[in-house]
């Protein structure tokens, strides 16, 4: 009677990464130079091991220590260089834009994106800064203490921008630099102090985009050889 065919077992899933020590090699050649490898190489595997592949939507270098539970000597930044100079690791931006532009008072105060809407969002705080000036310091009232310690929202902006107190709500309402003006009115009421603002109003903020992480092609083929 013939024997019972054997069965062979696969178990699919993450390769086992019996090639860990390629990923290692290659950066102690590449990166010999440096003190860093042992940082380097456990960005990598933990990378690896967390399925932070082409296919990812990649770490911010700000996040990958906690995400990855790493204990790192060197700044993550320096590690991550290396890992890209040797194509263990590339650094790409997500889509969309690559700087994401807030009104910081729009939200309830948690801030809202405003590509594309900036001069109108500047416009609005513009318009915002004018009627509280008009209702906490009327232009009728004028004075100041000579010590300084009258100064209102009115003068703070006049000396700002170098202009009468009188004519600072028609300066808000027709500047043609709407950004520039908010900006810059925001960050004077914020230095002077006992000033009265309101919710209504604040800077418009440019913050870039941050780069992302994760493995190569080039990586993967490494691991999985």
């Amino acid at each position: 009677m013939p024997e019972p065919s054997r069965l062979t077992i696969v178990k699919v899933g993450h390769p086992i990464p019996m090639s860990k020590p390629d990923v290692r090699r290659r950066l102690s050649e590449r990166q010999d130079a440096t003190r860093s490898i042992d940082d380097q190489v456990a960005i990598a595997h933990a990378m690896w091991d967390h399925g932070i592949g082409p296919d990812h939507e990649g770490l911010k270098a700000d996040d990958i220590a906690d995400e990855l539970s790493l204990d790192l000597e060197f700044q993550i930044r320096t590690s991550l260089g290396h890992l890209e100079e040797s194509s263990i690791v590339e650094e790409f931006l997500p889509p969309g834009p690559d700087t994401l532009v807030i009104a910081e008072w729009k939200d309830d105060g948690d801030g809202e994106v405003v590509n594309g809407e900036v001069e109108e969002a500047a416009e609005e705080g513009l318009e915002a800064l004018a009627e509280l000036v008009e209702s906490s310091d009327p232009a009728s009232s004028l004075e100041t203490a000579a010590d300084g310690s009258g100064t209102t929202i009115r003068s703070t902006v006049a000396s700002k921008f170098d202009i009468v107190p009188e004519k600072v709500e028609e300066f808000l309402r027709t500047t043609d630099r709407p950004l520039d003006v908010l900006n810059g009115a925001v960050e004077a009421i914020q230095e002077t102090e006992g000033v009265e603002t309101s919710d209504g109003f604040g800077e418009i903020v440019f913050i870039n985009m941050p780069y992302r992480y994760r493995l190569t092609e080039s990586a993967v083929i490494l691991y999985e050889s």
